[in-house]
């Protein structure tokens, strides 16, 4: 227990006579954008915001600067969470960012009436615990890992305290059961999301690397939207596991990292078999620990004691260590939100890269490259990165702009390349649908002006290539037969209402030396010329090869080889 607290079973401590000195810090520019855009938001008369932030781009110093715009003011602020363990650390982080002594409240320690800072788990703030609080008493709450403030619990805390204003933070604004964050927030004062911070030079660039040991979860079965933990366990035969294990061992390139796993025995069975590969280099960690037996083993990893850390659960939200170097997802998941997290553990850069001393994004590139952690290595455990539809590093930094065929491009991409880097990956992909769009742009193009000129000349004659009909059914110029009629009905799907008996000849004669030749009908050649196509001129096989391509939404390339004569093998 820290001076700062009060227990409800122990005599209070002494306080401490004077406040920790606040670290003088220069906001980064996203940083100091975010900053001054809530604070925009919050005198225009918004109540709540939201910041979305990648994982290591600094959402508690900056939530820290909105607050202690606040605690200028003379309003006191309240820090809520899911987690026991960010509860500790933001009473360590805190305070050196504000100046000010920061409060636990949580189970039976309270924080003192006078405490301009508070940091508390959602669950201890019961209803009735709620009510010894004064409604108007804080100014600002943030909620930290924001997507899960829309749950009944947050919102009951936020409804209590209705005068405060509110900062939302999240790497992972996307929530599984679809529940809007809107439901709490009126709008957002960030979007910086893991692809903008790894080309600003504030986050390293992620590497790909397939390991041998593959697992198929192609008949897997998923509960709701994702696998379960038992569904995927079940894959992880001995057998498996060991060669999952030396995947490990093997492609970490001496970095010490996380491994994902789906059961506690799991994670423990993993950690053993590594060390049996190397002795010493593996500990595994859980939930079911004891809080002070975890924070051992993650003081151990972070000094450096061992290289790789086998975790079932623990090592999520929150979790802060430049020196993660690796990750190994042993636990696939569907969540695109989930695997950022876990993927954000490792894109920290390392203290030797020192980014806060360059000014400009290459220069910072350029110190990440050369730093003792040039990249974060994603270990792929799935293989055909997303062909099971799991979450991938693509997910993770493809933009807002880029559609599913360019995301699948760059998956071949690294897959043909055996893994590599996932933003060169994406670029090569974002070049080559860019050419594709060029080529649908002309193709539309082409379409339109075809159906414009379909449309002015809608008549057979013209889809034939023939002279225009001569003259209009009258007296002098009897219309065909009742016979002939259903005859060209019956291959054309269409008769003029004003064809000359004459003339109706002269088409009938066409289409039967279009048959014999073997060339395209009329609705099929009508059809084509809708979509740019002259088919006048074309057999019919081909003519049908063309039109199915089309149906079936194949490449334009695959259909105007097909058109050319080219595409026979490849259809």
């Amino acid at each position: 227990m820290t001076a700062a607290q009060v227990s409800l079973f122990e005599p209070a401590p002494m306080l401490r006579d004077r406040a920790p000195a606040a670290k003088k810090r220069t906001p980064r520019p996203y940083q100091r954008a975010t900053i001054d855009t809530a604070i925009a938001q919050y005198r225009q008369g918004l109540r709540s915001t939201l910041a979305v932030m990648a994982t290591g781009t600094g959402k508690t110093f900056t939530a820290s600067q909105v607050m202690a715009a606040t605690l200028a003011k003379g309003g006191a602020c309240l820090w809520m969470n899911e987690r026991d363990n960010l509860v500790s650390q933001m009473c360590a982080e805190l305070p050196g960012m504000l100046g000010v002594d920061v409060f636990r409240e949580q189970g039976p320690i309270r924080a003192l009436p006078s405490a301009r800072v508070v940091v508390a788990t959602v669950q201890s703030m019961t209803e009735a615990r709620l009510k010894t609080f004064d409604p108007n008493k804080f100014s600002l709450i943030v909620c930290d890992e924001a997507h899960h403030s829309v749950t009944q619990s947050y919102r009951r805390v936020l409804a209590y305290f209705d005068k405060a204003r509110i900062l939302g933070l999240s790497a992972t604004p996307q929530r599984l059961d679809g529940k809007a964050l809107q439901l709490v927030y009126e709008a957002t004062c960030a979007d910086y999301m893991m692809g903008p911070a790894i080309a600003d030079g504030w986050l390293c660039r992620v590497r790909v690397v397939p390991g041998h040991q593959r697992l198929d979860l192609s008949k897997l079965k998923k509960s709701g939207d994702d696998y379960t933990d038992e569904a995927i366990a079940g894959l992880l035969t001995p057998e498996v596991l060991k060669g999952m294990c030396k995947d490990i061992h093997d492609l970490h390139e001496g970095r010490r990292g996380v491994s994902y796993w789906p059961r506690v025995e799991i994670a423990h069975v993993a950690a053993k078999t590594l060390n049996l590969m190397n002795p010493g280099s593996a500990r595994a960690v859980d939930g079911s620990m004891d809080r002070d037996e975890q924070n051992r083993i993650f003081d151990a990893h972070k000094a450096g004691e061992f290289l790789h850390l086998c975790n079932c659960g623990v090592v999520v939200e929150g979790y802060d260590d430049k020196g993660i170097g690796y990750i190994y997802q042993g636990r696939p998941t569907r969540s695109i939100s989930r695997h950022i997290q876990e993927m954000g553990r490792a894109g920290r850069p390392a203290d030797d890269a020192a980014v806060d001393l360059y000014a400009t994004a290459a220069e910072r590139r350029a110190a990440i490259a050369r730093s003792s952690k040039p990249d974060a290595l994603i270990l792929d455990a799935v293989g055909n990165l997303g062909k099971h539809a799991v979450a991938d590093p693509i997910d993770a930094l493809a933009g807002k702009l880029d559609d599913e065929p360019t995301k699948k491009r760059a998956r071949e991409i690294l897959e043909e390349n055996g893994g590599g880097d996932v933003e060169e990956a994406l670029e090569a992909a974002r070049r080559l649908s860019e050419g594709d769009r060029q080529a649908e742009a002309q193709r539309v193009i082409r379409v339109q002006a075809a159906q414009f000129a379909w449309g002015k000349a809608v008549d057979p004659f013209s889809a034939f290539g023939l002279a225009p009909q001569t003259d209009v059914a009258s007296p002098l110029a009897p219309p065909p037969s009742m016979r002939m009629k259903r005859y060209l009905f019956g291959k054309m799907g269409t008769v003029p209402p004003t064809l000359t008996d004459a003339d109706a000849q002269r088409l009938s004669k066409t289409i039967r030396a279009r048959e014999k030749a073997g060339l395209a009908d009329l609705k099929t050649v009508q059809w084509l010329s809708k979509h740019g196509i002259a088919g006048q001129r074309m057999y019919q096989a081909t003519a049908d090869k063309a039109r199915r391509a089309i149906i079936e939404k194949r490449d334009w390339a695959v259909v105007e080889a097909i058109v050319s004569g080219r595409g026979e093998e490849m259809y």
